[in-house]
């Protein structure tokens, strides 16, 4: 049974690696030809702005200061703490993150609710076909990311204190709470900090947006169609090409995105997670897509499904790996 199951297992990784190496020749073939690998959606200018980064932030840490002598229980500062006393903190800890984390994003959708700020212009609302885009993106972005996070973990000593937690064996409600915090409440959080507010404060200093923004011509006024129809008529028809549009050229043409809002946010993601050993190198190229996702469709449910399988991957294999380890 177990090698049957070994076997299978090893089938699908491998499906997965050619998968991902088929998706990136095919994206990078697009991008020889100058073409986007996602198409950029339409999207109107962001029109949130700095209060709901600093308010997010604020709270998350206020909520954890005022939370934390509450829950978590005494434990002498100047003695480290065992194993064992840290397995007994890990529920209270994970709860006292999970509030300060939920807290946060509720109080800045509560401050956007009050601006009147429109969750479709905030990238809240997910559509169908994000959640393909961001299985797509897994697929193809999660097998380089793990290939690069296991050379420099050979290289820089990986640590990370559920790692530490995890060696000694932990009850169902430990392994429960962390999955769900680490898988569902991380990467919506997360997201919706990093893409959803950062970033899109910053795109939306960068202009991204606001061309689409603006109020576009009405083609049932005379007016209009006359400005147009030089423009259809300028250009005569290609003799061998007698069915193509002459006016091609003159259709407004998508909107130029910069990269550094991307980037800044990427390098802020990693900077969060300092102190553990490569993830920070890891995580600013993971950040890098998932950056683009959101700024090619001007949404953070992709970038969600893409963080979600990440960590819950990720997750999976840590406890299979200190269950087998502890078997042993």
């Amino acid at each position: 049974m177990e090698t049957w199951l070994l076997s299978l297992l090893t089938a699908a990784l491998l499906l997965w690696l050619f998968t991902s190496l088929g998706l990136w020749i095919w994206a990078l073939r697009r991008a020889a030809m100058g073409r986007a690998v996602l198409e950029p959606e339409p999207r109107a200018s962001y029109p949130g702005g700095l209060a709901e980064v600093l308010i997010c932030v604020g709270v998350y840490f206020l909520v954890g200061a005022a939370l934390a002598p509450r829950i978590l229980p005494d434990a002498p500062a100047e003695v480290p703490l065992d194993a064992a006393a840290q397995s007994a903190r890990m529920i209270p800890m994970i709860v006292l993150n999970s509030a300060a984390t939920l807290s946060a994003v509720a109080a800045a959708l509560a401050w956007m609710g009050l601006q009147g700020l429109s969750p479709r212009k905030l990238g809240l609302l997910p559509r169908g076909i994000d959640f393909v885009i961001g299985g797509v993106a897994a697929v193809m972005l999660l097998p380089p990311v793990f290939a690069l996070q296991g050379i420099l973990a050979s290289l820089i000593e990986y640590h990370h204190p559920l790692l530490d937690v995890l060696q000694l064996p932990q009850s169902a409600a430990v392994l429960a709470a962390m999955a769900i915090s680490s898988t569902l409440i991380a990467p919506l959080a997360e997201e919706f900090f990093f893409r959803g507010l950062l970033q899109g404060w910053l795109s939306g200093l960068a202009g991204i947006g606001r061309q689409s923004a603006e109020p576009q011509p009405d083609l049932d006024e005379p007016s209009s169609v006359q400005e147009m129809e030089p423009a259809f008529e300028a250009e005569p028809r290609d003799p061998q090409q007698p069915y193509a549009p002459s006016h091609v050229e003159h259709l407004p043409q998508p909107q130029s995105r910069p990269w550094w809002p991307t980037v800044v946010t990427s390098l802020a993601f990693a900077v969060v997670h300092l102190g553990q050993g490569p993830a920070p190198i890891t995580l600013f190229f993971l950040a890098l897509g998932l950056g683009y996702l959101y700024r090619q469709t001007g949404r953070i449910w992709a970038p969600i499904v893409v963080h979600m399988a990440l960590n819950g991957l990720t997750t999976a294999a840590t406890i299979l790996s200190t269950a087998a380890g502890v078997g042993q």
